[in-house]
C-alpha cells in the first residue's frame, strides 16, 4: 500500500485521511510515520513550486509574456485544503503560440536548463507536441513546462482555448506580486478529463478522483457549459466515465448529469473497476502497455505492422524535434540509431512486463470511450 500510493503520489492524502476519519483505524505507527514524512516533503515542494512559478512569472512579465497555469498549480493553491495534499510534479504553463518560443528563449537565458540535456529544433517539437522541452528551475529545481496547446494534438486540431468562452471564464490571481490567470473550473474539469482517460488511458494515477472533488466543491460550477464542452471536443464519454467514478468510489455527490443519469447508471462495475485497476497499475508498465493497446486497437495485421513501423521508424520531422537537423543528409541514420537506443534504453529501464489483464483493461476502456 505504502509502495502504490507513494508511486502515484497520494501518500499525503493517506495521511489527511488518517489525521480526519481515519484516527481511530488501526493502522500501523510506521504507516502513519511514512504518510506524513510524505505530506511534509511535498508541502514544502509546494513552496518550492510557488516560487518557481513567481520567478516564471517575473521573467515572461518582462517581456510582455501573459501566462495561465494549468492543472496542477490552481489545484494546489486553491482547491485543496493545503498545498502539500496535492503533490506538484512538475508546472505547466500556457502562454500563445507566437510567444512559445521567445518565452523558452528568455528562461534559457535566466539560467533555466533543459532536463533532458538537449532542446532539439523548436519548430519541429511544436508541430509534434502540445509543450516545449521541460526545463529545470536553476534556484528550485522544479520542472517547468511551456505548452502551446492545451490537449495533445498538432496544428489544426482543436484546443481548450479555441472555444469562445475560455477567456470570459480564465480565474485571475497573482503569485509573489504578479498577474497570471487558471482556468475556468468547466475548463480545467474537462482538461482533467480528457488528461486522464484519453490522453494517458489512468496511468496518471487515481489522484484525477480527489481532483474532480476538489474542483466541484471549489466554488460555483456551470454544468451545461460543462457538458456541452464535453461534446464539442468528443470527451463526452470520457466524462461520464470519471464523473460515475467519482461518484461511486470518491463519494462526489455535486454531479448534475443534465438528462445523462441513466447513461452513467448503465456504466457497469466491470468497467469502473477496469479504469480503476488502469489507475493503479505500475507506472513503469505505462508507455509499454500504451502501445500494445495501440496495437491490439488496429484492426488486421497490416495496420499492426504499420503502427509498429511507424514507431520503429518515425517521420523525419519528430527526429529533428528530438534530436535537432543533422549536420548533413547522411547524418539521418545517426538519427535514426539513437532514436533506438533510446527506446531500447527506456525498455531496460522500465524492467515490467505487461499483464493480459492490462491489457484486456485496457481494451475494454477503449472500445468504451471510442463509441459514439
Amino acid at each position: 500500500l505504502l509502495m502504490m500510493a507513494t508511486q502515484h503520489r497520494v501518500l499525503p492524502l493517506v495521511h489527511h485521511r488518517l489525521r480526519g476519519s481515519g484516527a481511530d483505524w488501526p493502522v500501523p505507527g510506521s504507516v502513519r510515520d511514512a504518510s506524513a514524512a510524505s505530506f511534509r516533503r511535498y508541502s514544502l515542494r509546494a513552496a518550492k513550486a510557488q516560487r518557481a512559478l513567481a520567478r516564471c512569472l517575473a521573467i515572461l512579465a518582462e517581456a510582455g509574456i501573459g501566462v495561465t497555469a494549468l492543472k496542477g498549480a490552481w489545484l494546489a493553491f486553491h482547491a485543496y485544503p493545503q498545498p502539500g495534499l496535492r503533490p506538484l510534479r512538475d508546472l505547466d504553463l500556457l502562454v500563445a503560440r507566437g510567444q512559445a518560443q521567445p518565452a523558452f528563449e528568455r528562461l534559457l537565458a535566466a539560467g533555466f536548463k533543459p532536463m533532458l540535456g538537449k532542446t532539439g529544433d523548436l519548430s519541429s517539437y511544436m508541430r509534434v507536441k502540445h509543450q516545449l522541452p521541460p526545463l529545470r528551475c536553476p534556484e528550485t529545481g522544479i520542472c517547468v513546462e511551456l505548452h502551446h496547446r492545451c490537449l495533445h494534438g498538432g496544428d489544426g486540431t482543436p484546443d481548450l482555448p479555441d472555444d469562445p468562452g475560455f477567456r470570459a471564464r480564465l480565474i485571475s490571481g497573482t503569485v509573489g506580486g504578479r498577474p497570471l490567470t487558471y482556468m475556468g473550473r468547466e475548463h480545467l474539469l474537462l482538461h482533467l478529463v480528457i488528461h486522464s482517460a484519453l490522453d494517458h488511458q489512468f496511468d496518471n494515477g487515481p489522484g484525477i478522483l480527489p481532483d474532480v472533488a476538489m474542483v466541484l466543491t471549489s466554488g460555483p460550477f456551470d454544468w451545461a457549459c460543462f457538458w456541452a464542452l464535453a461534446e464539442r471536443f468528443e470527451a463526452e464519454k470520457a466524462a461520464l466515465l470519471i464523473l460515475t467514478m467519482a461518484e461511486r468510489l470518491w463519494g462526489v455527490s455535486q454531479v448534475d448529469w443534465q438528462g445523462r443519469l441513466a447513461r452513467a447508471e448503465a456504466i457497469s462495475p466491470a468497467l469502473l473497476h477496469a479504469a480503476m485497476r488502469l489507475s493503479l497499475r505500475d507506472l513503469q508498465s505505462g508507455k509499454r502497455l500504451a502501445v500494445l493497446g495501440d496495437i491490439d486497437a488496429r484492426a488486421g495485421g497490416a495496420a499492426k505492422v504499420w503502427f509498429v513501423l511507424g514507431k520503429v521508424f518515425p517521420r523525419p520531422l519528430l527526429l529533428r524535434a528530438v534530436y535537432g537537423e543533422p549536420d548533413s543528409p547522411l547524418g539521418w541514420p545517426g538519427l535514426y540509431f539513437r532514436r533506438w537506443r533510446d527506446m531500447l534504453a527506456r525498455r531496460l529501464a522500465s524492467g515490467q512486463t505487461v499483464s493480459a489483464h492490462d491489457r484486456a483493461d485496457l481494451a475494454a476502456l477503449s472500445a468504451w470511450v471510442g463509441q459514439r
